[in-house]
């Protein structure tokens, strides 16, 4: 596939990234904790659990630094493949990634500052930070892995 479409989808499909996290923290700390808490008790019901509030009060933070850690895991690898579409060298493309990526982060967390309710936090960047290198060199390692298997296709093919 051409080059630039590439780069055109892994673009858009940031933006929306950039906009489900912004969205999600544009919600008021009442929605937010209702929309949370209401996965957190569909979960425990599917898992057969007994819900109580200590039990929703751990599994709401559990369910709310993966979704931290999720969203950004995508922001670090749709972007790393971003930069991959261009001529930027190998050491720039880690570092935009993720400098780029952590920017958002602490922008989101002032952002909540500002809504109802809600509050930044300097350890949800943290979880992003965790979130944002594990999507950079998890897409790294398939880059050199298919890379490998590619080359090792390709000389058992010239034997």
């Amino acid at each position: 596939m051409n080059k630039k479409i590439l780069r055109i989808v892994f673009i858009i499909l940031l933006i929306s990234i950039y906009a489900l996290i912004f969205y999600f923290s544009s919600q008021n700390g009442e929605d937010s904790s209702n929309l949370s808490g209401g996965l957190v008790r569909k979960i425990l019901y599917a898992l057969g659990i007994v819900s109580n509030m200590k039990t929703e009060s751990i599994f709401e933070v559990i369910i709310r630094k993966l979704a931290h850690f999720s969203l950004y895991f995508l922001c670090g690898l749709l972007l790393y493949l971003t930069f991959i579409t261009t001529k930027l060298e190998g050491k720039f493309k880690v570092i935009l990634s993720i400098l780029i990526n952590v920017l958002y982060a602490v922008f989101d967390e002032i952002h909540q500052c500002f809504i109802v309710g809600r509050s930044g936090k300097m350890a949800d960047v943290f979880v992003d930070l965790t979130g944002i290198i594990c999507g950079v060199v998890v897409i790294i390692a398939i880059m050199k892995l298919y890379k490998g298997l590619s080359k090792n296709k390709e000389e058992n093919v010239k034997e």
